[in-house]
């Protein structure tokens, strides 16, 4: 998460409300809404197995008045506390990190109303923020790729997460990871419906998908291990414009902050026991459908950001975020993966 962005947003729009604030607010709050209030908050830091973390560096950033922000920064003590006062107009952002940790990062909201406002003072006055910082484990080398293609529609197509690219005759890949198959009618204008759909398909029996709830406080959002157990086979997703009918309702596995861990490269002995296979992760809705480079209602598009573990049977899903196997002495820093 951009702190800067996310209290810039925060700001216009709260800078809006006390623009339009109606005669019924109270004064102390259009000043505090315009001017900004004092502010006071305790951190609490804590690991993933809830114990203290002491001498992690908090990074705290307050709405002021003309639109900026300004930081302060401080450790947080032998119980993992951290207390901070500051002015703010609506609301404070900031983040935690330490060496061995995952930046965590919070946000906490103080203008909705004004029964928030005593004084000069947003209340709650001096709240608890609870932040769990989770622990770098062992983070690997993977397969690291942004996928945008244009698919026939209504085709299933396997994609090599190895070599990055579908399966002839749309690429070059040779073994199937997963099938996709993309599909959508009428076209997106504001007199007519359109509707889309994707089906992703495992390849063998024993792979296929899962989704789990992300971490979406943590610049880790994933588990480190793949589960073993709950893949399923196939996975379907849907939508229409305008929105879906109570008949046709919009399917999104990757909604309420989810992302998706796949397994692939199925091998089995002779008693059909799973003895081989890799895993992988997507964090964010793959995009598919239509969009302004389609030109025939034949072809459709697909969008999605993976990681990949190449060594069988190891489910870590724990990103260097250095070193990308499609691109050496490559840096998340300086590129798309949502990993650190």
């Amino acid at each position: 998460m951009n702190v800067n962005l996310v209290l810039t947003a925060v700001c216009l729009c709260w800078a809006s409300i006390s623009c339009f604030a109606q005669d019924s607010y109270s004064k102390e709050y259009r000043n505090a809404l315009r001017y900004g209030a004092k502010v006071k908050i305790t951190v609490a830091a804590s690991d993933s197995g809830a114990s203290p973390v002491s001498n992690a560096t908090v990074n705290i950033f307050f709405e002021q008045k003309d639109g900026n922000q300004y930081k302060k920064e401080g450790e947080t003590d032998v119980l993992g506390m951290f207390t901070v006062e500051g002015m703010t107009r609506s609301s404070i952002g900031g983040c935690v990190k330490k060496d061995g940790f995952y930046r965590s990062d919070f946000h906490l909201p103080f203008a909705m109303g004004q029964e928030r406002i005593n004084g000069n003072r947003w209340l709650p006055w001096n709240p608890t923020i609870p932040v769990v910082l989770r622990e770098v484990r062992n983070p690997i080398p993977m397969y690291v790729k942004s996928v945008d293609h244009i698919l026939p529609k209504g085709v299933s197509i396997g994609f090599d997460c190895v070599v990055g690219e579908f399966l002839p005759p749309v690429g070059k890949g040779e073994v199937a990871d997963f099938n996709v198959l993309v599909e959508q009618n009428g076209v997106l204008t504001k007199d007519r419906k359109f509707s889309k759909r994707m089906i992703l398909q495992a390849t063998s029996e024993g792979g296929g998908f899962v989704f789990l709830k992300a971490h979406s406080a943590s610049a880790f959002k994933s588990e480190h291990q793949a589960p073993l157990d709950d893949y399923a086979g196939s996975v379907d997703f849907y939508a229409e414009y305008p929105p879906s009918s109570a008949s046709t309702p919009t399917i999104d596995p990757f909604a309420s902050g989810k992302y998706m861990v796949f397994r692939s490269r199925i091998e089995r002995d002779d008693e059909g026991n799973i003895i081989e296979a890799n895993y992988g992760k997507i964090y964010e809705t793959i995009e598919y459908g239509r969009n302004a480079r389609i030109q025939t209602d034949e072809e459709s598009t697909i969008r999605f950001l993976y990681y990949f573990n190449p060594t069988p049977n190891d489910r870590n899903l724990e990103f260097d975020g250095k070193n990308n196997l499609f691109k050496p002495g490559w840096n998340s820093n300086l590129n798309w993966s949502r990993d650190p």
